[in-house]
């Protein structure tokens, strides 16, 4: 509501006390030199809020103010003068371990310091062991797959030298982690309003205890989310993801794994769960979920054979849904009023029988759900900083005119109904995938042709005014040179095995990125076959019906060449609409410290704090993909932040406090949302050593 006039806003301040001082302190002291005429994310310096790693999904990642939430077991201590935990001599299997809301089979990447000491520590996820490391001082990086032993991220002794881990981050790489109030780096904002009541900001204050040679600038901004550990060292376009928050949604286990059903719910085959018909409440539910209260999500479900009289309602973590009563394929969105609440879908006590399949729970943005007013920005990362400047990078995004649909043709997950050529065998390969548990290797496995294929008909989706995608896997330059000079990918997509669209993609276009550089094939890279440029059609394909899919692999050699399992590999067959949005190309500089906005600077090509959108948009609702035109010399990673710009205050000199009202001044009391991870970003005229700090407040006022 705020305010309708300024004796209602002094008599809500004043009388009803609905008045909140946050104050703030940055601190560059463990950061390094901050440099003039580039932008910074204070969210990774040390202070108040507390210095964070985006993305992080462990609390409390570098030790800085005490050791809790971590179980410190046996002879690990924890050091709050060198904020680290260590252990002793003794070879006595001691764990250090933290709670983590992973979901079992999915990937994720652990990036942690061992400090000092050759012991040696074996890091492990869910009871998955990671590798054993013993060199000192070194930065580690490597994905772990979720186990189901445990929820714990932990760290074991494995011999009788001391070690020390000084600083630990795990986060699911390029995918989306929204960030609320409760997220570790946000602000402190007071009181909740009461229901009709909405919070604003009236007054910044900042002081800096350095004497600039040029005037700074500090921006406040409510972070929305972040992609984490989106990698600099590949050239190749790196799609962002909004990943499901379920376990084994698509059933693809071949059972209930991760799911608990009531009385009358059972799996069922063909990667469904049935219900018979009865007269229940009981639900089929997923608990204890990685959802963030406030945080609206995308609910996906499909209802068949469905019988009898009744509907199934969804919920989700407080927030009730939609009744559904018939066969049909269901998108809503969900915002919960519980942080790690349940799933479940329950029946009305007459009746109904169905089968429940396909279930995705995906993050939207929070608190600015059309996107409106929305940034993003590139930051460095507590990774190995991307030591090569002049990479350019491109950003491919959603606007405010809608949010993508992503349709899955196919998880492959499970080689079930495929069918492959004479020469072709598919295997599921579930230690190197994309999404879910696993991908599909595509083995050629005899000579009696060239051409490999495998092919299938599956569930038919919408495919007018989209694009097909999919992930695409070559092990090594020794594999890829197997494949024919012309053309070595082909894909066919359509209605049935007459009527499709084809794709023929030649050994150079697997072997050059977006912007021109170079993979020579190896690695992941997502394949995209829009109608905007096939190379043939054949016959009359139905777009509103198509459900045939035909992948291909020519080999230079038909009578001599073969290869193994895990040498091609493709994951995530999916359609989406074409309308994406390109990003300006800009320019990367070299980093010496973590949180650098890395396209920031004085250089040409440089431009700060957000990374430019196309022309006329104002705002974005999701990031697509980002696209880097060379490799960093290092292999370290960054950050892509989305953030609502609210105000900034300029900083003319320094010793001398700036202050802005915004009860008077443009912006006009900004809103702050219920929710709201505040965050600071600063722009620096000059150098900045460490020691130096920002310091200030912001005022909240509601009504």
């Amino acid at each position: 509501m705020g305010f309708t006039s300024m004796d209602d806003f002094v008599n809500k301040v004043t009388v009803s006390g609905k008045f909140w001082r946050a104050d703030y302190i940055k601190n560059a002291s463990n950061i390094g030199t901050v440099v003039a005429g580039r932008w910074y994310d204070l969210a990774g310096f040390p202070g108040v809020p507390i210095q964070y790693m985006h993305g992080n999904m462990v609390q409390n990642g570098d030790f800085m103010a005490t050791a809790a939430p971590w179980n410190v077991g046996g002879t690990w201590t924890y050091s709050a003068v060198n904020h680290n935990m260590s252990h002793g001599t003794a070879n006595d299997g001691s764990v250090l371990s933290i709670t983590v809301k992973c979901v079992p089979g999915e990937k994720y990447t652990l990036i942690w310091t061992k400090g000092a000491g050759a012991g040696a520590v074996m890091p492990s996820l869910g009871g998955t062991n990671g590798t054993s490391r013993t060199t000192a001082s070194t930065l580690y990086r490597e994905d772990i797959i979720m186990g189901t032993t445990n929820a714990l991220l932990a760290f074991t002794t494995t011999d009788a030298t001391a070690s020390v881990v000084d600083l630990v981050w795990l986060c699911k790489s390029a995918d989306f982690m929204p960030y609320t109030s409760e997220t570790e780096c946000a602000t402190y904002l007071g009181p909740t309003p009461a229901g009709g009541e909405t919070k604003h900001l009236i007054n910044m204050a900042c002081f800096n205890n350095a004497l600039l040679g040029s005037p700074s600038v500090l921006e406040i901004v409510d972070i929305i989310g972040v992609y984490p550990c989106v990698k600099t060292s590949l050239a190749s376009k790196q799609v962002l993801q909004h990943s499901t928050r379920l376990r084994n949604g698509n059933f693809s286990t071949g059972d209930a794994t991760g799911w608990t059903c009531g009385s009358n719910w059972a799996y069922a085959a063909t990667n469904k769960i049935h219900r018979t018909q009865a007269a229940d409440v009981a639900t089929l539910s997923q608990a204890s979920l990685d959802i963030l209260a406030g945080v609206p999500y995308s609910l996906k479900f499909t209802m068949s054979g469905s019988a009898g009289a009744g509907t199934i309602t969804p919920s989700l973590g407080g927030a009730t849904g939609t009744a559904r009563t018939a066969d049909g394929t269901y998108t809503q969105t969900l915002t919960p009023s519980i942080t790690g609440g349940t799933l479940a879908f329950t029946p009305t006590n007459n009746n109904i029988a169905t089968d429940i399949s396909d279930v995705s729970l995906v993050p939207l943005f929070p608190r600015y759900t059309d996107g409106a007013g929305l940034r993003f920005f590139m930051s460095t990362s507590f990774d190995t900083l991307p030591t090569t400047g002049a990479q350019n990078v491109q950003c491919e995004y959603r606007n405010t005119t809608g949010w993508p649909t992503y349709t899955v043709v196919d998880s492959c997950d499970v080689t079930t109904n495929w069918t492959d050529s004479a020469n072709m065998t598919t295997s599921v390969n579930t230690t190197n995938f994309k999404s879910g548990v696993g991908a599909l290797n595509l083995t050629k496995d005899s000579v009696t042709t060239a051409l490999t294929y495998t092919s299938k008909t599956t569930t038919s989706v919408d495919f007018t005014g989209k694009k097909l995608g999919f992930w695409f896997y070559c092990a090594s330059t020794t594999a890829f040179a197997k494949l024919a000079a012309a053309v070595s990918l082909t894909v066919r997509f359509g209605s049935d095995a007459s009527n499709y669209f084809r794709w023929d993609f030649v050994n150079t276009a697997l072997a050059t990125g977006l912007l021109g550089q170079t993979l020579n094939g190896v690695g992941w890279q997502y394949i995209e076959c829009s109608q905007l440029n096939y190379t043939s059609k054949t016959g009359t394909p139905v777009l509103a019906t198509c459900a045939y899919t035909y992948i291909g692999l020519t080999a230079s050699d038909g009578t001599t060449i073969t290869w193994s399992a895990g040498d091609f590999v493709i994951d995530q067959l999916e359609v989406v609409a074409e309308a994406s949005q390109l990003g300006a190309t800009v320019s990367n500089t070299a980093s010496s410290i973590a949180s650098h906005i890395l396209h920031s600077g004085v250089a040409a090509g440089n431009i700060g704090p957000f990374l430019p959108l196309a022309a006329g948009d104002a705002g974005v609702q999701r990031v697509e993909n980002v696209t880097f035109s060379g490799v960093s010399a290092a292999a370290g990673s960054v950050c892509i932040v989305v953030c609502k710009p609210l105000a900034s205050i300029p900083l003319p000199y320094g010793f001398i406090a700036a202050e802005r009202d915004f009860m008077s001044q443009l912006p006009s009391l900004p809103r702050i949302y219920d929710g709201a991870c505040l965050g600071y970003l600063l722009f620096d005229g000059a150098i900045s050593v460490a020691g130096t700090q920002w310091m200030g407040n912001i005022d909240l006022a509601w009504g």
